[in-house]
Protein backbone atom coordinates (compact mmCIF):
# COMPACT_ATOMS: atom_id res chain seq x y z
CA UNK A 1 0.00 0.00 0.00
CA UNK A 2 1.33 3.70 -0.92
CA UNK A 3 1.61 5.90 1.84
CA UNK A 4 -0.26 8.69 2.51
CA UNK A 5 2.42 10.94 1.99
CA UNK A 6 4.50 11.09 -1.05
CA UNK A 7 7.30 12.53 1.04
CA UNK A 8 7.59 10.00 3.73
CA UNK A 9 11.23 8.67 3.64
CA UNK A 10 11.69 6.44 6.91
CA UNK A 11 9.19 3.29 7.35
CA UNK A 12 9.26 1.10 10.21
CA UNK A 13 6.99 -1.60 11.76
CA UNK A 14 6.26 -2.48 14.96
CA UNK A 15 8.22 -5.88 17.08
CA UNK A 16 5.16 -7.60 16.70
CA UNK A 17 5.75 -7.99 12.37
CA UNK A 18 9.18 -10.15 13.30
CA UNK A 19 8.77 -12.87 11.00
CA UNK A 20 8.56 -16.37 12.85
CA UNK A 21 9.90 -18.09 10.26
CA UNK A 22 13.14 -17.80 8.34
CA UNK A 23 12.59 -18.38 4.40
CA UNK A 24 14.62 -21.06 2.56
CA UNK A 25 14.94 -20.62 -0.56
CA UNK A 26 16.16 -24.34 -1.83
CA UNK A 27 12.40 -25.86 -2.51
CA UNK A 28 11.83 -23.13 -5.21
CA UNK A 29 14.61 -23.75 -7.17
CA UNK A 30 14.55 -24.47 -10.54
CA UNK A 31 16.91 -27.52 -9.96
CA UNK A 32 18.50 -28.72 -6.44
CA UNK A 33 21.57 -26.93 -5.15
CA UNK A 34 24.86 -29.29 -5.75
CA UNK A 35 26.00 -31.11 -2.40
CA UNK A 36 29.08 -29.58 -0.41
CA UNK A 37 31.90 -31.88 -1.07
CA UNK A 38 34.53 -33.14 1.21
CA UNK A 39 37.76 -31.69 0.88
CA UNK A 40 39.37 -35.10 1.39
CA UNK A 41 37.47 -37.74 0.00
CA UNK A 42 35.65 -34.93 -3.15
CA UNK A 43 32.53 -37.27 -2.48
CA UNK A 44 28.98 -35.71 -0.96
CA UNK A 45 29.59 -34.37 2.67
CA UNK A 46 27.21 -36.09 4.82
CA UNK A 47 25.64 -35.34 8.46
CA UNK A 48 28.81 -36.91 10.49
CA UNK A 49 31.05 -34.84 8.54
CA UNK A 50 30.21 -31.49 9.69
CA UNK A 51 29.27 -32.21 13.10
CA UNK A 52 32.34 -31.26 14.18
CA UNK A 53 31.83 -27.49 13.28
CA UNK A 54 28.04 -27.05 13.69
CA UNK A 55 25.56 -28.23 15.94
CA UNK A 56 22.94 -30.91 14.33
CA UNK A 57 20.05 -28.00 14.09
CA UNK A 58 22.30 -25.95 12.22
CA UNK A 59 22.98 -29.12 10.03
CA UNK A 60 19.39 -30.29 9.93
CA UNK A 61 18.66 -26.64 7.97
CA UNK A 62 21.08 -26.79 5.38
CA UNK A 63 19.70 -29.94 3.89
CA UNK A 64 15.99 -29.23 4.85
CA UNK A 65 13.68 -29.04 2.00
CA UNK A 66 10.37 -27.45 3.80
CA UNK A 67 9.98 -23.67 2.70
CA UNK A 68 9.88 -22.13 5.91
CA UNK A 69 11.73 -23.06 9.12
CA UNK A 70 10.41 -21.59 12.41
CA UNK A 71 12.70 -18.65 14.21
CA UNK A 72 13.15 -19.92 17.95
CA UNK A 73 11.83 -17.58 20.31
CA UNK A 74 15.17 -16.82 21.94
CA UNK A 75 16.08 -15.70 18.77
CA UNK A 76 13.28 -13.79 18.01
CA UNK A 77 13.33 -11.99 21.40
CA UNK A 78 17.17 -11.23 20.54
CA UNK A 79 16.30 -9.96 17.16
CA UNK A 80 13.75 -7.16 19.20
CA UNK A 81 16.90 -4.93 20.03
CA UNK A 82 17.22 -3.51 16.26
CA UNK A 83 14.30 -5.36 14.34
CA UNK A 84 12.49 -4.53 12.23
CA UNK A 85 15.46 -2.58 10.79
CA UNK A 86 13.79 0.68 9.11
CA UNK A 87 13.07 0.81 5.25
CA UNK A 88 14.04 3.61 3.61
CA UNK A 89 13.33 5.49 0.24
CA UNK A 90 15.53 6.90 -1.75
CA UNK A 91 13.87 9.89 -3.21
CA UNK A 92 17.29 11.48 -4.16
CA UNK A 93 18.18 9.05 -6.22
CA UNK A 94 15.10 9.09 -7.81
CA UNK A 95 15.29 12.56 -9.28
CA UNK A 96 18.75 11.91 -10.07
CA UNK A 97 17.91 8.89 -11.92
CA UNK A 98 14.84 11.15 -13.32
CA UNK A 99 12.63 7.59 -12.58
CA UNK A 100 9.18 7.06 -11.95
CA UNK A 101 10.07 3.88 -10.35
CA UNK A 102 10.03 3.91 -6.32
CA UNK A 103 13.47 3.24 -5.00
CA UNK A 104 13.80 1.38 -1.42
CA UNK A 105 16.80 -0.07 0.83
CA UNK A 106 16.57 -1.26 3.45
CA UNK A 107 19.15 -0.02 6.49
CA UNK A 108 20.80 -2.78 8.71
CA UNK A 109 23.41 -0.88 10.54
CA UNK A 110 20.77 -0.10 13.53
CA UNK A 111 22.17 -3.50 15.42
CA UNK A 112 24.04 -3.76 17.88
CA UNK A 113 27.16 -4.71 15.87
CA UNK A 114 26.44 -2.23 12.92
CA UNK A 115 25.27 -4.61 10.23
CA UNK A 116 23.22 -7.13 9.22
CA UNK A 117 25.39 -10.01 10.23
CA UNK A 118 23.39 -10.57 13.38
CA UNK A 119 21.31 -12.03 11.49
CA UNK A 120 22.29 -15.63 11.53
CA UNK A 121 25.27 -14.87 13.92
CA UNK A 122 22.45 -14.64 17.25
CA UNK A 123 20.99 -18.00 15.80
CA UNK A 124 24.59 -19.82 15.43
CA UNK A 125 25.26 -18.69 19.09
CA UNK A 126 22.00 -19.55 19.94
CA UNK A 127 22.23 -23.41 18.56
CA UNK A 128 25.43 -24.08 19.56
CA UNK A 129 24.33 -22.79 23.15
CA UNK A 130 21.32 -25.36 22.75
CA UNK A 131 23.91 -28.33 21.89
CA UNK A 132 26.16 -27.61 24.97
CA UNK A 133 29.00 -25.55 23.29
CA UNK A 134 30.66 -22.82 25.36
CA UNK A 135 33.15 -21.47 23.39
CA UNK A 136 33.30 -20.26 19.69
CA UNK A 137 36.11 -19.34 17.45
CA UNK A 138 35.97 -17.75 14.31
CA UNK A 139 37.94 -14.91 12.09
CA UNK A 140 36.93 -11.77 10.95
CA UNK A 141 38.56 -9.62 8.11
CA UNK A 142 37.50 -5.88 8.51
CA UNK A 143 35.68 -6.91 11.76
CA UNK A 144 32.00 -7.01 10.93
CA UNK A 145 31.62 -10.82 11.08
CA UNK A 146 34.12 -10.57 14.65
CA UNK A 147 31.89 -8.31 16.22
CA UNK A 148 28.68 -9.79 15.45
CA UNK A 149 29.59 -13.31 16.85
CA UNK A 150 31.18 -11.22 19.82
CA UNK A 151 27.84 -9.74 20.27
CA UNK A 152 26.03 -12.82 20.12
CA UNK A 153 27.97 -14.97 22.32
CA UNK A 154 27.71 -12.17 24.64
CA UNK A 155 24.00 -12.42 24.58
CA UNK A 156 23.86 -16.61 25.40
CA UNK A 157 26.46 -16.39 28.02
CA UNK A 158 29.71 -17.71 25.31
CA UNK A 159 32.98 -17.63 25.35
CA UNK A 160 34.68 -15.88 21.86
CA UNK A 161 37.20 -15.74 20.38
CA UNK A 162 38.24 -13.88 16.93
CA UNK A 163 40.90 -14.56 14.92
CA UNK A 164 41.11 -10.85 13.30
CA UNK A 165 43.14 -10.16 9.71
CA UNK A 166 46.77 -8.21 10.82
CA UNK A 167 46.23 -5.17 8.48
CA UNK A 168 42.64 -4.75 10.30
CA UNK A 169 43.39 -5.38 13.73
CA UNK A 170 46.13 -2.33 12.75
CA UNK A 171 43.98 -0.25 10.35
CA UNK A 172 40.24 -0.41 12.80
CA UNK A 173 41.06 -0.63 16.22
CA UNK A 174 37.75 0.54 17.09
CA UNK A 175 36.62 -2.56 15.84
CA UNK A 176 38.54 -4.44 17.90
CA UNK A 177 37.85 -2.43 20.92
CA UNK A 178 33.70 -3.25 20.22
CA UNK A 179 34.15 -6.97 19.98
CA UNK A 180 36.28 -6.87 23.22
CA UNK A 181 33.33 -4.27 24.79
CA UNK A 182 31.12 -7.54 24.05
CA UNK A 183 33.63 -9.51 25.93
CA UNK A 184 35.49 -11.48 22.95
CA UNK A 185 38.84 -11.85 22.50
CA UNK A 186 40.90 -10.82 19.70
CA UNK A 187 43.89 -11.86 18.12
CA UNK A 188 45.83 -10.35 15.27
CA UNK A 189 46.39 -13.23 11.91
CA UNK A 190 50.10 -12.30 10.60
CA UNK A 191 52.07 -14.72 8.43
CA UNK A 192 55.93 -13.18 8.39
CA UNK A 193 57.24 -13.40 5.31
CA UNK A 194 60.46 -15.67 6.50
CA UNK A 195 57.63 -18.06 7.13
CA UNK A 196 55.71 -18.97 4.14
CA UNK A 197 58.10 -21.68 2.66
CA UNK A 198 57.72 -23.69 5.71
CA UNK A 199 54.04 -23.02 5.71
CA UNK A 200 53.60 -23.90 2.49
CA UNK A 201 55.52 -26.97 2.24
CA UNK A 202 53.84 -28.08 5.85
CA UNK A 203 50.90 -27.63 3.73
CA UNK A 204 52.13 -29.20 0.46
CA UNK A 205 53.39 -32.57 2.43
CA UNK A 206 49.77 -33.13 3.88
CA UNK A 207 47.85 -33.15 0.17
CA UNK A 208 46.81 -29.28 0.08
CA UNK A 209 47.06 -26.87 -3.11
CA UNK A 210 48.46 -24.08 -1.37
CA UNK A 211 47.77 -20.30 -2.43
CA UNK A 212 50.60 -17.70 -1.38
CA UNK A 213 50.70 -13.99 -1.18
CA UNK A 214 54.33 -12.27 -2.37
CA UNK A 215 56.84 -12.91 -1.70
CA UNK A 216 57.42 -16.92 -2.49
CA UNK A 217 60.14 -16.75 0.04
CA UNK A 218 62.80 -15.33 1.33
CA UNK A 219 65.67 -16.98 -0.49
CA UNK A 220 66.01 -18.81 -4.12
CA UNK A 221 66.77 -21.88 -2.85
CA UNK A 222 63.77 -22.39 -0.48
CA UNK A 223 61.58 -21.54 -3.87
CA UNK A 224 63.17 -24.21 -5.98
CA UNK A 225 62.31 -26.57 -2.51
CA UNK A 226 58.60 -25.45 -3.06
CA UNK A 227 58.77 -26.01 -7.02
CA UNK A 228 60.46 -29.48 -6.79
CA UNK A 229 57.95 -30.55 -4.31
CA UNK A 230 55.41 -29.01 -6.41
CA UNK A 231 56.29 -31.05 -9.00
CA UNK A 232 56.72 -34.76 -7.39
CA UNK A 233 52.91 -34.08 -5.96
CA UNK A 234 51.34 -32.26 -9.22
CA UNK A 235 49.49 -30.16 -6.14
CA UNK A 236 48.92 -26.43 -6.45
CA UNK A 237 51.24 -23.22 -5.60
CA UNK A 238 49.73 -20.13 -6.54
CA UNK A 239 51.62 -17.15 -6.12
CA UNK A 240 49.99 -13.66 -5.86
CA UNK A 241 50.71 -10.58 -7.52
CA UNK A 242 48.93 -7.63 -6.28
CA UNK A 243 51.42 -4.64 -6.59
CA UNK A 244 48.71 -2.10 -7.32
CA UNK A 245 50.99 1.08 -5.88
CA UNK A 246 53.51 0.42 -8.53
CA UNK A 247 52.02 3.11 -11.44
CA UNK A 248 52.07 5.77 -7.87
CA UNK A 249 55.66 4.82 -6.28
CA UNK A 250 56.89 6.14 -9.98
CA UNK A 251 54.72 9.19 -10.27
CA UNK A 252 56.18 10.02 -6.26
CA UNK A 253 59.41 9.51 -7.39
CA UNK A 254 59.28 11.69 -10.30
CA UNK A 255 57.46 14.05 -7.98
CA UNK A 256 59.98 14.32 -5.51
CA UNK A 257 62.39 14.41 -8.18
CA UNK A 258 61.36 17.12 -9.53
CA UNK A 259 60.78 18.96 -6.31
CA UNK A 260 56.92 19.46 -6.32
CA UNK A 261 56.73 18.39 -2.70
CA UNK A 262 59.17 19.91 -1.33
CA UNK A 263 62.17 18.45 0.93
CA UNK A 264 59.42 15.54 2.33
CA UNK A 265 59.89 13.46 6.06
CA UNK A 266 59.50 9.86 5.62
CA UNK A 267 57.45 8.40 8.68
CA UNK A 268 57.45 4.19 8.96
CA UNK A 269 54.87 3.27 10.96
CA UNK A 270 55.17 -0.73 10.86
CA UNK A 271 55.81 -2.90 13.99
CA UNK A 272 59.33 -2.76 15.27
CA UNK A 273 60.63 -6.68 13.59
CA UNK A 274 59.28 -4.91 10.33
CA UNK A 275 61.59 -1.62 10.64
CA UNK A 276 64.58 -3.88 11.92
CA UNK A 277 64.53 -6.22 8.97
CA UNK A 278 64.47 -3.18 7.01
CA UNK A 279 64.13 0.37 6.36
CA UNK A 280 63.94 3.53 3.94
CA UNK A 281 67.59 5.46 5.00
CA UNK A 282 66.44 8.72 6.87
CA UNK A 283 63.15 7.46 7.33
CA UNK A 284 61.63 8.26 10.93
CA UNK A 285 59.59 5.30 12.95
CA UNK A 286 56.53 6.03 14.24
CA UNK A 287 54.61 3.02 14.74
CA UNK A 288 50.85 3.29 13.94
CA UNK A 289 49.81 2.72 17.32
CA UNK A 290 52.18 5.67 18.99
CA UNK A 291 50.65 7.74 16.29
CA UNK A 292 47.28 7.10 17.49
CA UNK A 293 48.17 7.83 21.05
CA UNK A 294 49.41 11.15 19.91
CA UNK A 295 52.84 10.83 18.60
CA UNK A 296 54.33 12.83 15.32
CA UNK A 297 53.99 16.55 17.48
CA UNK A 298 57.61 17.04 16.77
CA UNK A 299 56.99 16.41 13.08
CA UNK A 300 57.68 19.82 11.54
CA UNK A 301 54.07 20.77 9.89
CA UNK A 302 56.06 22.92 7.38
CA UNK A 303 57.36 19.77 5.16
CA UNK A 304 55.08 17.47 4.06
CA UNK A 305 54.85 13.96 5.51
CA UNK A 306 54.64 10.72 3.46
CA UNK A 307 53.83 7.86 5.31
CA UNK A 308 55.04 4.24 4.76
CA UNK A 309 53.86 0.49 5.94
CA UNK A 310 54.51 -2.62 4.23
CA UNK A 311 51.46 -2.56 1.97
CA UNK A 312 49.81 1.03 2.13
CA UNK A 313 47.20 -0.16 4.03
CA UNK A 314 48.02 0.51 7.60
CA UNK A 315 49.91 3.86 6.47
CA UNK A 316 46.34 5.29 5.11
CA UNK A 317 44.92 5.41 8.45
CA UNK A 318 48.13 6.89 10.00
CA UNK A 319 47.94 9.42 7.04
CA UNK A 320 44.35 10.09 7.69
CA UNK A 321 45.49 11.02 11.25
CA UNK A 322 48.00 13.13 10.52
CA UNK A 323 46.13 15.11 8.03
CA UNK A 324 43.66 15.83 11.18
CA UNK A 325 46.94 17.16 12.89
CA UNK A 326 46.87 19.79 10.57
CA UNK A 327 50.05 17.61 8.74
CA UNK A 328 50.24 17.73 4.82
CA UNK A 329 50.39 13.43 5.05
CA UNK A 330 50.76 11.47 2.10
CA UNK A 331 50.11 8.06 1.81
CA UNK A 332 52.75 5.91 -0.17
CA UNK A 333 50.45 3.21 -1.82
CA UNK A 334 51.98 0.32 -2.18
CA UNK A 335 54.28 0.48 0.94
CA UNK A 336 57.81 -0.75 1.41
CA UNK A 337 56.84 -3.97 -0.92
CA UNK A 338 56.35 -1.80 -3.86
CA UNK A 339 59.50 0.01 -2.60
CA UNK A 340 61.67 -2.82 -3.05
CA UNK A 341 59.56 -4.54 -6.14
CA UNK A 342 60.92 -1.15 -8.41
CA UNK A 343 64.46 -1.81 -6.90
CA UNK A 344 64.63 0.92 -4.15
CA UNK A 345 67.36 0.72 -1.63
CA UNK A 346 66.63 -0.15 2.30
CA UNK A 347 68.45 -1.89 4.46
CA UNK A 348 68.55 -3.10 8.14
CA UNK A 349 68.91 -1.79 11.41
CA UNK A 350 72.81 -4.02 11.17
CA UNK A 351 73.85 -2.52 7.92
CA UNK A 352 73.09 -5.44 5.94
CA UNK A 353 70.48 -5.52 2.75
CA UNK A 354 67.05 -5.33 3.81
CA UNK A 355 63.93 -7.30 3.20
CA UNK A 356 60.73 -7.11 3.73
CA UNK A 357 59.05 -9.21 6.98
Amino acid sequence: MAPSDPRQTKFVLDESRIPRTWYNIAPDLPVPPAPYLHPGTLGPIGPDDLAPLFPMALIGQEVSADREIEIPEPVRDAYRLYRPSPLYRAHRLERALDTPAHIYYKYEGVSPAGSHKPNTAIPQAFYNKEQGVTRIATETGAGQWGSAMAFAGALFGLEVKVYMVRASYDQKPYRRVLMETYGAEVVAIMTPNDSHHRYAMAALERGFDVICDKPMTNTVPEALDIVRRVADTGLVFCLTHNYTGYPMVRQARAMVADGQLGEIQLVDCREQYEWNAGHIEGAVYLPLNAIMAGAGTDLDKERPVAVICRTGNRSELATMMLQARGFEAYNVEGGMEAWAAEGLPFSAGDGSPGRVA
